[in-house]
């Protein structure tokens, strides 16, 4: 039985190395997406002000580079954003800008009869930072005895799932769905703090280039 599984396996492989599409290589591509935002602001300590959220729908862009070889791929993501506090106009978050490493998983599903295009799953993590700075803000926001004047840098992660479709020249699409957890600014003293977390959600569509 495991040498039936095994010589399966083989063959599996064996048909991808002969099939007119491309199954591994550099790729690039480009995502364009429906993304919604919650950007909750938290305080602890005898802060003036309570937790309180904001909520956004917008477009967005990201662009990759990566690596993908048979049954998976691995790339790097870059991305812009910049958020306004709508509900007290207290806050801009602006210049803000993520980089990611994402590996996925990518099994076929579907080769067409004449090996023309094929279908995959996408079964990923994305795991980075998100780089923003902190503007036009009403003081009270934070700890009195610190004022945050530059960019920081936090961590982010998620997943991802999607479906994706190659075609013999080397072009592919792909849709899907991603989520995202960070924090983009924080500020604590001896005994007060404030944070600023994002969650975010995106349905995506994207075209990729394997060479």
């Amino acid at each position: 039985m495991k040498r039936m599984v095994l010589i399966s396996s083989l063959l599996a492989v064996s048909s991808f190395a002969e099939t007119k599409i491309d199954v591994s290589g550099f790729l690039v591509g480009l995502d364009v997406s429906s993304k919604s935002s919650l950007l909750a602001y938290e305080s602890g300590g005898s802060m003036p002000y309570f937790p309180y959220e904001n909520r956004y729908t917008n477009s967005a862009i990201s662009l990759k580079i990566g690596y993908q070889n048979y049954f998976g791929r691995v790339y790097a993501r870059y991305s812009s954003f910049e958020y306004k506090d709508d509900a007290r106009d207290k806050f801009t978050i602006s210049d803000g800008e993520t980089y990611e490493l994402n590996a996925e998983y990518i099994p076929v599903f579907y080769v067409s009869e004449k090996e023309e295009f094929n279908v995959r799953g996408i079964f990923g993590v994305g795991f980075g930072y998100n780089k923003s700075q902190l503007k036009d803000y009403e003081t009270s926001l934070l700890p009195g005895v610190e004022r945050i004047d530059s960019a920081q840098n936090f961590i982010e992660y998620g997943y991802q799932l999607g479906v994706l479709v190659e075609s013999e020249y080397g072009v592919s699409l792909e849709t899907g769905y991603r989520r995202r957890y960070g924090v983009l600014q924080e500020s604590t003293d001896d005994a007060n703090s404030a944070a600023f977390n994002l969650e975010t959600q995106e349905f995506y569509l994207g075209i990729n280039y394997l060479f």
